[in-house]
């Protein structure tokens, strides 16, 4: 009776075993992300300052027919960010959680991968409250931001070309630009009402005319001292009669994702 109940514990136990292991076997395996430990400089950031540093962080994923509550989260562990998916929204769009996204890339920025991966869903992503939120793009648009960008232009520059400026910015997006959205230019300063997702654009267009050094005096047309570098030689300023008309040179479309 001893032996007979020793038995059938025993082939219980390997029973349970393998059945455990078959569940394994069929579990497929999740994609390994890379941990990006936030550094010194971004770690006294507050909340939405760590995460627009992490967005430009290069990351590497690897996802296939991945449920995208399964890639968010991948993500915002790596990152050490907090992400939060709408549900609400996006089930009133015919949207689950559950929804496959695929993605295979190396070495790219995490705003690129996220604006692929969402952009698979019609979602895309926003900063508020503290956390980067996930919602279809129908709602995102509504959710108006107002953003204060610093031209860093001389006065006589903003008064000759600000509408110019204005209107260069609302090319950048003209569909959400017409959804009663705002640039204004107050007291040398751009006023920017607009969604996240324009917002973004605007700032990367703002980096890259101080990146171009465009500051300039329109009278003169000589580079004055600002905070993007010190001109060469300053005592030397051409006449103005000896210069061309002035123009406002505009750099490219910043490269950022639709």
């Amino acid at each position: 009776m001893v032996r007979s109940n020793g038995f059938l514990i025993a082939f219980a136990v390997l029973a349970f075993a393998g059945t455990t292991g078959l569940m394994m076997a069929q579990t497929p395996d999740k994609p390994d992300v890379p941990t990006v430990t936030p550094d010194d400089a971004t770690r006294n950031l507050d909340p939405e300052a760590r995460i627009e540093a992490a967005l430009s962080k290069k990351t590497t994923t690897d996802y296939y027919e991945l449920p995208l509550k399964d890639a968010i989260m991948h993500l915002a562990d790596a990152f050490q960010i907090p992400i939060v998916l709408e549900r609400k929204a996006m089930f009133e769009f015919g949207m689950s959680d559950e929804d496959p996204v695929s993605l295979a890339l190396n070495d790219v920025r995490l705003d690129s991968a996220l604006n692929i991966i969402l952009g698979q869903l019609d979602l895309t992503y926003l900063v508020e409250d503290g956390v980067l939120k996930v919602t279809p793009v129908q709602t995102a648009v509504d959710r108006i931001q107002t953003k204060i960008y610093d031209p860093q232009m001389s006065d006589e520059t903003l008064n000759e070309y600000g509408n110019q400026l204005i209107e260069l910015i609302k090319a950048l997006d003209p569909y959400r630009c017409e959804k009663s959205h705002a640039v204004q230019l107050i007291a040398g300063k751009m006023v920017v009402v607009a969604d996240y997702q324009t917002q973004r654009k605007v700032a990367a267009l703002f980096a890259q005319l101080k990146a171009a050094g465009i500051s300039r005096d329109t009278a003169t047309g000589v580079t004055r001292p600002n905070s993007v570098g010190k001109i060469s030689d300053p005592s030397v300023y051409p006449e103005p009669s000896s210069l061309p008309t002035p123009t406002f040179a505009i750099p490219p479309r910043p490269l950022l994702p639709p």
